[in-house]
């Protein structure tokens, strides 16, 4: 009797422990941590498949650790804000717990919840991007939520229409606007003089706002607009925007390295852009506060110095007020943008980039027989770039192709700048000596390489 006494306490005492493995396994449940990613190439319709973070929406415990890794080719921050959203898609109360520094590519970023609740993020490079971890009080495992299809409430961004009469972009005091269309040939670059600063404080956004309109002044609706934005160290961030069906179109970007940043604008077909800002079209360059002005010299007041104005995040919205339009007559301009050279150098200011637009401008448009061969040669020439550009953006391989073949080009072209050209007689000679050369250095040097490898090698 006492054996099967000791057997059944045993038992008990078996069954007791194992019920407490699970539970024990279930407590240090609340203190694991998980990976949420930022996936590459994400562009606005990650909102409309809820797909902008892997997972967007994180349920986890009190005490879990959350690490955020960019797997993007862009730079990104992790942010906390509530999902009220203003009509450019931030968070009104930001940053409100959680802001991590500037994620580089592969860099990775962690926080640990130790409050229920939730807490709705966003980056600032990309302030659509939007995603949710809620933390729970109960005693369960992690549970990942991803919906595919429409967005859960908590996550829904509601996308407020602009229109032309906003001021976005911040420039001291001055509260002006200017809408300037301006008429383009194909392929249309928009760009600005460099000189022309416009001040920005550092980590404010800078919101573009445009439309396109045929020169009847009808809307271009559905239309692809390319925006890149290029800050002062040289990185990259570029979106694709659509316009709605009165031809507008939005973009917005944070600024986050002093110095000066540029925006550019791109678009195929024959139509008008019609830019809303403090300045006049699209190519803007841009200084933040924290960078050397350009600016007026001003009288000193009694302290001494030039005091900057103030700037409250994140922008300004001025009421909206009818100012009349300066109408600017159509001009087919001659020249164009390097589209190919842009995309292979990065910049609209590489210095490659400015010796061909010099080149152009200042020696090849000053004589008529250089502005003939130029309209026609661009006929030909914007036929084509734009495909070869957008090529050069998606592919890395491919643009360093492109930069190393036409490297002889601008090393030829490079003569033109060393003679002196006063008549068209030269500007033909020296145009037609080039022309051969390059026809000597893609063509015959290569051609003379085969057949001498052929003759030298025995099949």
């Amino acid at each position: 009797m006492v054996l099967v006494n000791s057997f059944f306490v045993l038992t008990i005492v078996v069954l007791i422990a194992i019920s407490i493995v699970p539970f024990a396994q279930l407590v240090s449940a609340d203190h694991i941590s998980v990976q949420v990613s930022i996936p590459t190439g994400k562009e606005r319709e990650c909102v409309e498949t809820n797909s902008c973070y892997s997972p967007s929406s994180l349920t986890i415990d009190v005490g879990s650790t959350v690490t955020w890794k960019n797997e993007d080719q862009s730079r990104h921050t992790i942010t906390s804000g509530d999902l009220l959203q203003s009509a450019y898609n931030v968070g009104t109360n930001y940053p409100n717990g959680f802001d991590s520094p500037l994620l580089e590519i592969g860099d990775t970023w962690a926080h640990t919840f130790d409050t229920p609740g939730e807490y709705p993020y966003f980056s600032k490079a990309k302030p659509w991007m939007v995603g949710v971890v809620i933390v729970k009080t109960d005693l369960t495992a992690p549970e990942v939520v991803v919906e595919e299809g429409e967005p859960s409430p908590e996550e829904v961004i509601v996308e407020a229409e602009t229109s032309p009469e906003e001021i976005i972009v911040e420039e001291g005091e001055s509260e002006s606007q200017e809408t300037l269309p301006t008429s383009e040939p194909l392929d249309s670059e928009i760009f600005l003089d460099p000189f022309i600063f416009t001040e920005i404080g550092e980590g404010e956004p800078l919101i573009l706002t445009g439309q396109l309109l045929t020169v009847d002044g009808m809307p271009i609706a559905e239309k692809e607009v390319y925006v890149e934005y290029m800050d002062s160290g040289g990185d990259i961030f570029f979106s694709y925007e659509t316009t709605d069906s009165d031809g507008e179109f939005f973009s917005e970007i944070y600024f986050y390295i002093a110095g000066e940043s540029s925006v550019f604008v791109e678009f195929e077909g024959d139509a008008e852009f019609n830019g809303t800002s403090d300045f006049i079209v699209a190519d803007i360059t841009f200084m933040s506060e924290s960078a050397p002005l350009m600016e007026e010299p001003a009288e000193p007041e009694s302290g001494g110095g030039i005091e900057l104005p103030s700037i409250e995040l994140p922008s300004i919205e001025l009421p909206s007020i009818e100012l009349p339009s300066i109408e600017l007559p159509s001009v087919e301009l001659p020249g164009g943008g390097c589209l190919i050279a842009t995309a292979a150098f990065d910049s609209e200011m590489a210095p490659q980039v400015q010796l061909l637009r010099e080149i152009r401008d200042n020696i090849v448009l000053n004589t008529e027989s250089g502005t003939t061969f130029l309209a026609g040669f661009n006929e030909i020439y914007y036929s084509f770039s734009p495909t070869v550009a957008d090529w050069e953006r998606h592919n890395p391989i491919f643009k360093e192709t492109v930069k190393l073949a036409i490297t002889p080009l601008l090393t030829t072209l490079s003569i033109l700048n060393y003679v002196d050209i006063d008549s068209e007689a030269e500007m033909l000679g020296y145009g037609i000596g080039i022309i051969l050369l390059n026809i000597g250095t893609y063509f015959v040097l290569p051609a003379f390489l085969i057949i001498k490898i052929r003759g030298t090698v025995k099949f």
